[in-house]
């Protein structure tokens, strides 16, 4: 007898409210094992606010988030820690700490009270930095890199943790075409759960098994980009006119004016 893995989040009817404004209105997702989601849609969406209380970052109005079927509400920081890894779009970094200090301190949920990291951690923190291009950047200070470089050392501190879900919220902002295609590439072959905010759909359906797609708060389809990348959808949502091509089995995009 074959039985059913839970999802990794359930999310059951969920709104966020800011004050009067409502920004998510009953938000129903299960987040299945092992699988890049991409969350997209026009800016105001909710795909910013929806990721945030998948971390706890905001608590709902109404509705549950569930994490391997416990309430997360329920969780201490640690243990949510110990579960997810957060990239923001604004990740703050000490400006005096070195680059390998600073993906170090994804370490620090698994660290003991009054205990230093061991040779462990910080062959977690090279690997880390190997795999988005930093490791020869590693005793550099914060402060004296680019835009980019700063991004792609927020993700290796998240890669470093080790949690088994990565959320991110447009990592590849401030990364030039390469980076972009290597960080989103990186994250596919994780084998963990990884949800990523993207306003590339070309990049989303590149790269994402799952998309779901937002637009005024509430959730408008959930599938393989074949299914709901569809040309009508994005010119509704997004107000352009496009045009769907294949490339390399996936559909990509091409955006020749507005229509609104």
């Amino acid at each position: 007898m074959t039985t059913t893995q839970s999802p990794v989040f359930r999310i059951e009817d969920l709104s966020v409210a800011y004050g009067q404004t409502l920004a998510l209105d009953s938000i129903s997702i299960d987040v299945p094992h092992g699988a890049m989601n991409g969350l997209v849609g026009p800016n105001g969406s909710g795909k910013t606010t929806l990721l945030r209380t998948m971390y706890r970052g905001l608590s709902p109005t109404r509705g549950h988030v569930l994490l391997n079927d416990r309430p997360l509400a329920a969780l201490r920081p640690h243990e949510i820690s110990r579960e997810i890894s957060v990239v923001v779009q604004q990740s703050f970094i000490p400006h005096r700490m070195s680059v390998l200090d600073e993906v170090l301190l994804g370490r620090m949920p698994f660290l003991s009270d009054f205990c230093p990291y061991d040779d462990q951690d910080r062959a977690l923190a090279l690997e880390a930095l190997e795999a988005v291009g930093m490791l020869d950047k590693r005793d550099r200070r914060s402060d004296e890199l680019s835009g980019g470089e700063r991004q792609r050392v927020v993700i290796a501190r998240a890669l470093a943790q080790g949690s088994r879900c990565i959320l991110l919220d447009e990592p590849t902002n401030h990364l030039d075409v390469r980076y972009q295609h290597e960080v989103l590439s990186l994250l596919r072959g994780l084998g963990r759960t990884v949800i990523v905010v993207l306003h590339d759909l070309n990049m989303a359906a590149r790269y994402c098994d799952r998309i779901h797609v937002l637009d005024a708060g509430r959730l408008c389809a959930v599938g393989t980009a074949e299914d709901v990348l569809v040309e009508d959808t994005i010119a509704e949502l997004y107000g352009v006119a496009v045009s769907r091509i294949e490339h390399c089995g996936k559909p990509q995009f091409l955006f020749t004016s507005t229509t609104r």
